[in-house]
């Protein structure tokens, strides 16, 4: 009796311990597949019969080549002949489902004996590898992505017509471009891991090396140095400092930017130094600008948000900077003409103060103009340049203004008559300066004190270009300031006004403004379905032009030049023709002129998207027959503007309304 008791105990722990290992196999994410010798499915798992796609009485004692076909079959059959001679081997096979469908597995195989040596079979354990291929797709993807992205920002710093330099934070070379290579004389790979020192010197890498604390802070530095080029000459190069991106576990970098400026301040040649430095930089800028919107209006993470829009921000910062060593260099030529047209003395005040909207709200300023009564809206003068005054007058004190703001004042000079002088009065709460200080203020290149401009940035140059504005219309400028208590700029113009009419009530700007340039939905849906032909070279150029009008449902044709542009037009029917003019093997000027000399295209809208911004050009282009000039970096609310004013469908809604 007690041999049947321990024999029925045995049988309770041998029925434990397979339930226990029963409930092991069918509770593992993997699928368990158990065959006998011929290859008749002895056992599966819950987990397989999920990746079979079918229940169990389905599977069991079925023939394993049931569930797969084509190459499947074949590896199949080769993996079971290696069971077959003992061998151990994992590798990647297709189940078939009863719907046609297959899922991508790993099959880690093994053969299985008795205890005396005979085998009985094999087992698998096959892992779903669905997950992981669509996540090696993405990766692949990514990749592909990140290429294409790294061949566009090679582009564009080999098209970069200014020294590019990265080094790390003992003031080694990490990168340079081909443009500081060539000033230096010597090959790219030559100076990478070469020191500051060894290129610049001991007295101006120390210089540089001592700016490296305020750039990890967040200051950018904007200087002008002295170098030595390869050849011997010394040149004068404008320079800007930052750091480049968030500090790295090796080691913060920093980015190094520079122009060569020698004949603006030597002034050799400097007509034909400021058009070509204005089509270089203008060129390339015009993709980084479209590319980098391009990117924005994409699905982005937070810091690539942050990061692209600070790209942005510095283009439009370095194109500011060309307008205005440009517009110095052509006030010392005697080439700078002042209009006298009609305008909207309000209308100016608006825009201005809704260009500068944006950086005033992300410091926390207020931002807000006021005229008093007796100041007519309506008058005579140059309303381009007073912009351009109140512009760098406003930019100047929101760069140094911290907290409170900023107001613009317009007042009528007592006793003027005809013309009628205004005083314009710019006033903010900033830093504020002492007399000596306020002595040079308005010279080129200098600012109140180096270690403010330096943490505050800017180059020196907007007070002096509007001290030689103000002078070209006619009027005079001053400033008055105190340390600590803020600045106010004066200026005073005459104007010739249209009416005799007086406003009876003070009139208020809007505390921010707003952009007079932008343009609605509605608006831009009469641009829908218009036939574009695009004649561009640069292939860059070509994609922010091509986007641009694919946002706004244009139909586009791009010719490389303008000989191509002409078989395009003798071939097919266009609303408008967009008109590079610096081309190879015929240029826009030379196409235009085409163009309007046979009758057929002769009314056919042509705007000149260009680089080529000089007086001389821009009298060119109106010679050859354009109707429009658009000036690169492209800015979208002028793009748009100008297709609503020449595309034919366009002038008809508007001459409807």
């Amino acid at each position: 009796m007690s041999e049947l008791e321990d024999l029925r105990a045995e049988l309770d722990r041998t029925r434990a311990i397979l339930l226990e290992r029963e409930q092991l196999l069918e509770n593992t994410e993997q699928g368990i597949w158990h065959l006998d010798n011929t290859g008749l499915t002895v056992y599966v798992n819950t987990a397989m019969c999920r990746l079979l796609g079918r229940p169990p009485h389905d599977i069991m004692g079925r023939s394993v080549f049931e569930f797969f076909s084509g190459p499947d079959l074949s590896t199949l059959n080769e993996q079971l002949e290696r069971r077959k001679k003992g061998s151990r081997q994992g590798y990647e096979i297709s189940l078939l489902r009863p719907d046609g469908s297959r899922v991508d597995c790993f099959n880690n195989a093994t053969p299985i004996y008795d205890s005396t040596g005979v085998k009985l079979g094999s087992v698998g354990m096959w892992t779903d590898l669905t997950q992981l291929k669509e996540t090696q797709r993405e990766l692949k993807a990514a990749l592909a992505d990140s290429v294409a992205r790294r061949t566009d920002y090679e582009a564009l710093l080999a098209s970069f017509p200014g020294t590019i330099a990265v080094v790390d934070q003992g003031g080694r070379y990490l990168f340079v471009n081909q443009e500081l290579a060539n000033l230096l004389g010597r090959p790219a790979h030559d100076i990478l891991g070469l020191s500051l020192r060894d290129i610049l010197g001991p007295e101006q890498a120390e210089k540089m090396i001592d700016e490296f604390p305020r750039l990890s802070a967040g200051e950018v530095i904007v200087d002008t140095n002295e170098v030595l080029s390869g050849d011997g000459k010394t040149i004068i190069s404008l320079q800007i400092h930052r750091v480049a991106g968030p500090n790295r576990a090796d080691g913060q970098r920093y980015y190094s930017f520079g122009v060569d400026i020698s004949d603006i301040l030597k002034g050799r040649a400097r007509s034909h130094f400021l058009n070509q430095m204005s089509h270089e930089i203008r060129t390339p800028m015009n993709a980084i600008i479209g590319l980098t919107q391009a990117t924005l209006d994409t699905e982005l993470t937070a810091q690539q948000q942050d990061y692209l829009g600070k790209v942005k921000f510095a283009g439009h910062a370095l194109m500011e900077l060309l307008d205005d060593v440009l517009d110095l260099g052509k006030i010392e030529a005697g080439k700078l003409e002042i209009e006298t047209i009609p305008f909207n003395l309000h209308d100016t005040l608006d825009s201005t103060t809704g260009m500068l909207a944006g950086l005033s709200q992300k410091k926390g300023l207020s931002l807000q103009w006021s005229c008093t009564p007796e100041v007519p809206r309506q008058m005579l003068g140059d309303p381009k340049r007073l912009r351009q005054v109140l512009i760098n007058l406003v930019s100047n004190a929101l760069k140094f203004t911290e907290a409170g703001g900023i107001v613009i004042k317009v007042m009528l000079k007592s006793g003027s008559t005809d013309p009628l002088w205004l005083r314009f009065a710019v006033h903010d709460t900033g830093v504020g300066m002492t007399a000596t200080q306020l002595a040079d203020v308005f010279q080129p290149f200098m600012q109140a004190e180096a270690s403010i401009s330096r943490r505050f940035g800017g180059t020196g140059l907007g007070l002096s270009i509007s001290r030689e504005l103000v002078e070209l219309m006619g009027g005079r400028i001053w400033a008055h300031s105190e340390p600590g208590k803020g600045s106010t700029f004066h200026f005073e113009l005459p104007f010739k006004t249209l009416t005799s009419v007086r406003h009876a009530q003070d009139s208020v700007g809007s505390p921010v403004g707003r952009d007079r340039t932008e343009l609605d939905d509605n608006t831009l849906a009469s641009i829908q379905g218009a036939r574009i032909l695009l004649v561009e070279d640069n292939a860059l150029n070509q994609l922010v032009a091509v986007n641009l009008l694919k946002r706004v449902g244009c139909l586009i044709e791009v010719a490389q030049h303008g000989q191509e542009a002409l078989e395009w037009l003798a071939r097919a029917t266009f609303d408008c023709v967009l008109m590079d003019l610096q081309m190879p093997v015929m240029d826009g000027y030379e196409a235009t002129a085409r163009i309007r000399a046979n009758p057929d295209w002769a009314a056919l809208p042509v705007l000149a998207l260009t680089a080529s911004v000089m007086p001389e050009d821009r009298a060119r282009a109106l010679k050859a027959g354009v109707d429009s000039l658009i000036a690169k970096p492209v800015r979208a609310a002028e793009f748009y503007a100008a297709l609503l004013r020449y595309l034919p469908g366009s002038r008809r809604e508007a001459q409807d309304r």
